[in-house]
């Protein structure tokens, strides 16, 4: 669904319907568009406007268990998940071909310039590649394995953090050097970066949300207000308001300002973006 957004107000203004789990949907980052994955791993890329069929990418034979879009919509990530095993594709969607495909696990980041992906190993190390021509750039040893690796805006530094624990390390990109280790109360669920990289927001299964300032390793508040955990977040493009999905059903919108929500509205998802003029979430 995408929202018209008004600070104090969050009204629907569009709604695109899928069964889940059968069909999954996933938004670009201009929400001028939307990737929609059959049960049969056919995944067409949509108009937003009218849902009028725009490119599709050829069957798998396994259904897709997550889609995102690169940030500048030029690339789609898929996860097929199979009995045995879980890979990750990536497609150019102009070719309508896979740039990476059949790496193995299930989580794996754009960077912000869309440029690299990452995937961390089970060895330890952090796979990076370059998707201009799809060849791995560079292998950090970070010394375990984590599930999730994202660049901040500057592509100089890392967030790194694993399904279940309460920490996450930040890491110098170029050297995989660590810098310092952020402590939560509970088990982190999702996490965002600042459009300026000064902030790292972290949803937990706590259900409240903590902001951290990530150039300095402390803590500058906690957002409260979901009845159940967070899922999902997202910064505005101005850097001043942070959406948040939870498992309680809702989705709301938070003044990093004042610290306090702004509002609140029926609805919950993944892969929460902001329109380019931040009038419209999706």
């Amino acid at each position: 669904a995408i929202a018209s957004l008004v600070l104090s107000d969050l009204r629907l203004a569009k709604q695109v319907k899928a069964k889940w789990p059968k069909r999954l949907i996933c938004f670009d980052s201009n929400l001028e568009k939307y990737a929609l994955a059959e049960t049969d791993g056919t995944i067409t890329i949509r108009s937003a406007a009218d849902d009028a069929v725009l490119s599709s990418l050829p069957a798998s034979g396994s259904p897709a268990g997550g889609i995102w879009f690169s940030p500048n919509h030029q690339f789609l990530l898929v996860c097929y998940v199979t009995a045995s095993s879980d890979t990750l594709s990536v497609w150019n969607l102009a070719q309508s071909q896979a740039v990476l495909k059949g790496l193995p696990g299930s989580h794996g980041r754009f960077s912000p310039d869309s440029r690299y992906f990452t995937q961390s190993n089970s060895d330890g190390t952090l796979s990076i590649y370059d998707l201009r021509t799809g060849a791995e750039t560079k292998r950090l040893p970070l010394g375990r394995h984590f599930d999730h690796a994202m660049f901040n805006p500057a592509n100089t530094r890392l967030v790194c953090q694993s399904d279940g624990v309460p920490t996450v390390d930040i890491l110098e990109a170029e050297s995989g050097r660590k810098i310092f280790t952020l402590t939560c109360p509970a088990p982190i669920k999702c996490l965002a970066w600042s459009p300026d990289g000064r902030l790292l927001a972290a949803g937990c299964e706590d259900d409240r949300i903590y902001i951290w300032n990530a150039e300095t390793g402390t803590q500058q508040s906690v957002l409260e207000g979901h009845a159940l955990p967070v899922n999902d977040l997202s910064f505005n493009h101005s850097g001043t308001v942070l959406a948040s999905s939870g498992e309680d059903g809702t989705v709301r919108l938070w003044s990093l300002d004042s610290g306090r929500q702004i509002v609140s509205h029926p609805g919950s998802g993944y892969n929460l973006q902001f329109s380019p003029d931040d009038h419209y979430l999706g």
